[in-house]
């Protein structure tokens, strides 16, 4: 976690497309982000240096950090749908407020709306939904559960294989085009088997 934060931080990363390449691979699979935070000396780092990343890219004038700093985004909201992490995570959302322009400002506002929705304003006269009855053809609860939980749990097990596979190529030796080959070729494989995994 720490080298993936040194990363993110590292100039590198505004010039070498294909190290953008896979960082951005490896911050796609949010369903590794227990992982991430395992360690939260490490994790703090990580998410100090995503809010970096995404303040960044307000001054890339190409907007080649356009892609990085929206999955940057997407990652620090997962981490903010976790209780011990929501308010650093809401807090560092806002303080990007006024630093990005307006494409990236409307994906801060939106992951603020759904971590840290505005109180409704509740008018007496409104009534209250009335339930809607339940339709007979309504499955009961659990009856596919159980085939879809041990699918999602397969998954994440992979997804974390991939992001560990990614972090080794990303710092192993090779040149830029090599290690984007190779992250490529191990991207397709986690897609071909998530795609198996459910039948698509």
């Amino acid at each position: 976690v720490r080298d993936l934060a040194a990363v993110l931080r590292g100039p590198e990363l505004h010039d070498e497309r294909a190290l953008r390449a896979i960082v951005e691979g490896m911050l796609d699979q949010v369903a590794a982000v227990d992982l991430l935070l395992s360690d939260e000396a490490a994790a703090r780092e990580l998410v100090s240096a995503l809010i970096a990343t995404v303040a960044s890219a307000a001054t890339d004038d190409d907007g080649e950090l356009a892609g990085l700093a929206t999955r940057s985004l997407t990652l620090l909201a997962t981490i903010g749908t976790r209780p011990a992490w929501h308010d650093a995570i809401v807090d560092g959302l806002r303080s990007l407020r006024g630093q990005v322009g307006a494409r990236l400002a409307s994906v801060v506002e939106t992951h603020l709306r759904r971590l840290a929705p505005p109180p409704e304003d509740k008018s007496p006269a409104d009534k209250p939904r009335q339930p809607e009855p339940a339709s007979a053809t309504t499955t009961a609860p659990g009856a596919d559960a159980k085939p879809w939980v041990a699918k999602q749990h397969e998954a994440e097990r992979l997804g974390r294989e991939l992001q560990e596979t990614c972090m080794r190529i990303m710092l192993g030796t090779g040149t830029p085009e090599e290690k984007t080959r190779e992250a490529m070729r191990v991207q397709a494989e986690f897609q071909a088997a998530v795609k198996a995994l459910y039948g698509a």
